[in-house]
């Protein structure tokens, strides 16, 4: 018994020592322009717009055709120009931080190994802090979502690549901390769920480095009316039709 588990552990050291040699390894730097909207009636609506940069890794099989597998994650920070309003209609300006992480698992699939674009559909998983230092106000967003797209060029080796296809969350939602903004509940909102874009063009310039450059997008419709009390008084919240634009430039080192 000791020794046949004694073998299976060797084959899975084996195993597991040996996927380096079928996959690509790669991590990055990456500086982005972000902007964030909510169109909010009465005006003035809410726009965010700054940079944010970010670390990134990835794992990528590394075979010439059929079904593979990809995964990427990263981590991304930065500090925006808010104007619009608070929570109760106020008119405001000021800086709003952001933090998040995100993960995704793609699944790719290319016909032939000269075959000059490949498919790509996966599901990711996106939270992200939202504070607002002039009023002490935050707000955790969670995601989950889908991408289908097509991807074209070379993807090893040097020459050029682009990518483009459509982003849908399966799932959204936000805490506003309501109690922390003096309010007796807080409920949970549920921004819609809305189609939109992404893209990107790069250069691989060597086996171990690739620039790109890309654009980003989400888009929720209005959430559902919540109720609220304070104290004696009725109130309604909701999340606005929102959007999220970011166009950026990423470096990867693969080994």
């Amino acid at each position: 018994m000791r020794t046949n588990r004694g073998i299976r552990a060797l084959a899975l050291i084996g195993l597991l020592s040996a996927m380096p040699a079928y996959a690509e390894w790669s991590v990055n730097v990456q500086i982005e322009r972000f902007r964030w909207n909510e169109q909010i009636t009465p005006p003035p609506e809410v726009n965010e717009t700054g940079g944010r940069a970010g670390v990134g890794w990835s794992w990528q099989m590394d075979q010439e055709t059929g079904f593979r597998w990809r995964y990427r994650g990263g981590l991304y920070a930065g500090s925006l120009k808010y104007k619009g309003q608070t929570f109760t209609g106020t008119p405001a300006q000021g800086t709003s931080d952001y933090s998040g992480i995100v993960n995704e698992v793609h699944g790719l699939y290319r016909s032939s190994p000269d075959a000059w674009l490949q498919v790509v559909a996966g599901l990711g998983f996106d939270y992200w802090q939202r504070t607002f230092p002039f009023t002490s106000q935050r707000e955790d967003w969670s995601v989950w979502f889908a991408r289908v797209g097509v991807e074209s060029g070379t993807w090893t080796k040097r020459g050029f690549f682009a990518g483009a296809g459509a982003k849908y969350p399966l799932y959204t939602n936000e805490n506003g901390h309501l109690k922390d903004a003096g309010f007796d509940q807080n409920p949970n909102l549920r921004p819609g769920r809305e189609l939109s874009a992404y893209a990107e063009l790069g250069y691989r310039l060597s086996r171990g480095w690739k620039f790109t450059g890309y654009y980003d997008s989400y888009r929720f419709a209005q959430s559902p009316v919540v109720q609220l009390t304070k104290g004696t008084t009725g109130f309604i919240a909701w999340q606005p039709r929102s959007s999220q634009d970011v166009v950026g430039l990423r470096i990867d080192y693969y080994f």
